[in-house]
């Protein structure tokens, strides 16, 4: 590149760039092709202007770093980084279907139901962040990608996030988007950037996708002010969704920090007991956002910190991210309450609902197919067995006086060990060894997270040695062709090794690689033809201890081979029986 822009048909390491996804302060996100793991994916090219300053290049290699970290199914995967001709760059995930902001506008306010499903799938990204020290600080619609399907939700852009012994923000710059800012940042503490933070976000996030806008609007000044001294943003009406609804907001938005969930996964707890029961088709009122006028009430150190905000956010801009304003107008008194439990008219400060265990950090997207997809098995109640009643005393003899028995200790009941695992059932255990291997449709979800919204899934069977029990799904492309995808189980790996390579022709340069993952070895990749110029791409579980599972892909395009590869992420092997409860 020379140190230029680059261009179409550039390479960067061994990635060739295809099309610009989008243009930032910080660079530019394209679509380009591995070659040598036949897939597309993000690269992330730094400004050259912003990659000669020392902090911005350590800030893109620590996102890198922030990003490799993860092992979350709302997170988006690292494959890369690297530098060349002074520019460095980032490999990502590629999520095909946008991000959050260009669906709310092009929308506007979203479905409750859709709302809370996906405010649920950012709150597992953020728990499973703040799970290994990684705070994100800048939650906000667009570090919000969606599939194309719009079903599934990752988080992105860990560029500004903290984790211990790695703070960059120099002082007394505020560093994320003044619309989605907890109250703490916005009045001048820079060193504010807890978890507490992220949660307050998620409620501004969850807020947004209802009603379509931020909950506070206007000039910088009258943004900074609406979250330190605005009314808590409260959807309109009655009932037990809404009333679920508004005590999650109440809770998460609360300006004292002390006040708010002390943990996304404690916010996530509520959220999804509500999604559970959130009704199909519900419709909110229309809902404005506030504009928190200046001369509010605000005196001695309140004002203080107000003016020195405003001066910090007025130099910040787009350096540190300050994200665009939707505009706003007078916001109607009957949405909003005031931060005053004793004040409050709606529901109470929890939500009433039966308590219930968090959802699985992995969650199945909704699928959308047809009504011929078999169903997740439920494993139902767990009997608990019969209870053991205790003593029962005897009845006193006739003929005998009645004795006063002597007072003894009652020993301590033995506590039960705390479950430290949930297996793929969804029950939880002390020990993932506890927990039995995947099977059956529900199984190959719990495996393959996010196949269920792949096209037209159906049971399917093969005639091959050691074949168990599979699931067919397909597509038509615009030609008129099909790409395929399958998810099998065998009854050991070696079996399905030896269909799947077989299969191919051999003088089409098949593939029998290692395929590894985040330092981790989860068995083979196989690859070739098959057929008529068929191209064929197939993942097998071998790992020590899995079960066989097989994902396989084939197309007439290695391009449309690639893309049924989109619709899942593989889980680690050492998570097939079960996940470590955070």
């Amino acid at each position: 590149m020379g140190g230029s822009e680059p261009r179409t048909g550039d390479w960067l390491g061994r990635y060739r760039l295809e099309e610009v996804l989008g243009r930032g302060g910080m660079g530019t996100v394209w679509r380009a092709h591995d070659p040598q793991l036949e897939r597309d994916v993000a690269l992330k090219v730094i400004n050259p202007v912003l990659g000669q300053d020392d902090e911005f290049r350590e800030r893109f290699r620590r996102e890198a770093v922030v990003l490799s970290r993860m092992d979350s199914a709302h997170v988006v995967a690292v494959f890369d980084h690297g530098e060349q001709d002074g520019a460095p760059y980032l490999v990502t995930q590629l999520v095909r279907g946008g991000d959050l902001s260009a669906v709310l506008r092009s929308r506007g306010a979203l479905e409750p139901s859709y709302a809370v499903d996906l405010a649920c799938q950012v709150l597992e990204g953020l728990a499973d962040a703040h799970a290994i020290g990684v705070v994100h600080r800048d939650v906000k619609p667009s570090n919000v990608l969606l599939r194309d399907d719009g079903s599934t939700a990752y988080l992105c852009d860990f560029g500004i996030a903290t984790s211990p012994g790695a703070e960059l923000t120099r002082t007394g710059v505020l560093v994320g988007s003044a619309a989605y800012m907890a109250p703490e940042r916005h009045s001048g503490d820079t060193g504010a950037a807890g978890v507490a933070g992220d949660v307050y976000s998620a409620g501004c996030l969850l807020w947004t996708m209802l009603t379509g806008t931020p909950p506070y609007v206007g000039s910088d000044a009258e943004v900074a002010m609406g979250h330190l001294r605005g009314p808590l943003p409260q959807v309109p009406g009655r009932g037990p969704f809404l009333d679920g609804l508004n005590a999650v907001l109440r809770r998460a938005l609360a300006k004292d920090p002390r006040r708010r969930y002390p943990s996304a996964r404690a916010m996530l707890g509520d959220l999804a007991a509500l999604r559970a029961t959130a009704p199909e088709g519900l419709a909110l009122p229309d809902v404005t956002a506030v504009r928190q006028p200046l001369d509010a009430p605000a005196r001695g150190a309140l004002r203080r910190r107000l003016v020195a905000t405003t001066l910090v956010l007025a130099l910040v801009g787009l350096a540190v991210y300050v994200g665009s304003l939707l505009g706003g107008v007078d916001m109607s008194p009957s949405v909003l309450t005031a931060d005053d439990p004793s004040r409050s008219t709606g529901a109470p400060s929890t939500v009433e609902t039966p308590p219930v265990p968090p959802p699985s950090p992995t969650r199945t997207p909704r699928p959308r197919k047809a009504s011929s997809t078999p169903e997740p098995v439920d494993p139902g109640p767990v009997d608990p067995g019969p209870v053991d009643p205790g003593p029962v005393d005897e009845p006193a003899s006739p003929t005998k006086p009645t004795r006063k028995p002597k007072p003894t200790s009652t020993p301590s009941p033995t506590p039960l060990p705390t479950p430290t695992f949930r297996c793929w059932t969804g029950a939880e255990v002390v020990a993932g060894a506890e927990c039995a291997l995947p099977t059956g449709w529900a199984g190959a979800q719990w495996v393959f997270p996010g196949v269920a919204s792949a096209p037209a899934c159906k049971p399917w069977s093969l005639k091959a040695s050691g074949y168990v029990e599979g699931w067919h799904c397909a597509a038509r492309t615009p030609d008129g062709t099909y790409r395929h995808l399958t998810v099998t189980r065998w009854s050991a790996a070696g079996a399905a090794t030896r269909y799947y390579y077989g299969a191919y022709n051999p003088d089409k340069n098949r593939v029998n690689q290692p395929w590894a993952g985040r330092d981790l070895v989860y068995g083979k990749r196989l690859g070739g033809f098959i057929g008529k110029a068929v191209y064929h791409s197939d993942r097998v579980y071998t790992h020590s201890g899995t079960n066989a599972w097989v994902f396989s892909a084939w197309a007439n395009t290695s391009a449309k081979v690639q893309s049924m590869f989109d619709y899942v992420t593989f889980r680690k092997p050492t998570q097939f029986r079960g996940v470590p409860l955070r």
